[in-house]
């Protein structure tokens, strides 16, 4: 007798079927880049993560519905030896000075504002529930660029924080590209510094 030492989910198929010939966005955690590879392998048309990797969907919401022109927060906006990062985005973003790293935050935004304005499919995948805030302030960071810990508190998201957020994402969508269809995902990546425990209720969370 053969032995399966793995749980084996048969995969159903969906209503939707993503053609070549549509443009996909891939954005979220490091899944998230997985996919857009995986999916670029295949010859697909798709662009993956314009802000970087991000985790929690508090950032990842923040960042798809910032208005081109929008005043960057200059609270969020941090100097690390000579470089200039912002709270909201991966550290490969970054500049030689403020100007500069708001010129390239400027461009990445008119990307994502054309993108999402022809894209066909939006995948958001999700990796935890899990967000750092600032204490000056409360606000939500995405990266915390290994800035001293203090200056953050943790907490786990609520299910009905996350709902508000994707509210109000679907609401600028609905009127950015009402025919955008949205694939939700999880990561399956397990965030083990959080501990085996805290990662299985973030993920369930999400879900």
């Amino acid at each position: 007798m053969r032995m399966v030492f793995r749980t084996i989910i048969p995969s159903k198929k969906s209503s939707w079927e993503i053609s070549h010939g549509d443009f996909i966005l891939s954005i979220g955690s490091c899944f998230a880049d997985c996919i857009c590879t995986k999916l670029s392998e295949s010859e697909f048309n798709v662009i993956g993560n314009p802000f970087g990797i991000i985790y929690n969907p508090l950032s990842i919401i923040e960042n798809l519905i910032q208005p081109i022109g929008a005043e960057l927060n200059a609270g969020k906006i941090i100097n690390q030896n000579g470089r200039f990062f912002h709270y909201n985005f991966h550290s490969e973003i970054n500049g030689d000075s403020i100007a500069d790293l708001e010129t390239k935050i400027k461009a990445v935004f008119e990307k994502k504002d054309h993108d999402i304005k022809t894209a066909h499919y939006l995948i958001i995948t999700l990796g935890t529930a899990f967000v750092y805030f600032l204490e000056d302030g409360n606000m939500p960071v995405a990266n915390c660029h290994k800035m001293p810990s203090q200056l953050f508190t943790k907490r786990m998201l609520s299910v009905a924080e996350i709902i508000v957020a994707f509210e109000s994402l679907l609401d600028y969508l609905k009127i950015t590209n009402p025919e955008l269809k949205i694939v939700l995902s999880i990561s399956p990546v397990r965030h083990l510094k959080d501990t085996l425990e805290s990662n299985t209720v973030s993920k369930s969370v999400l879900r």
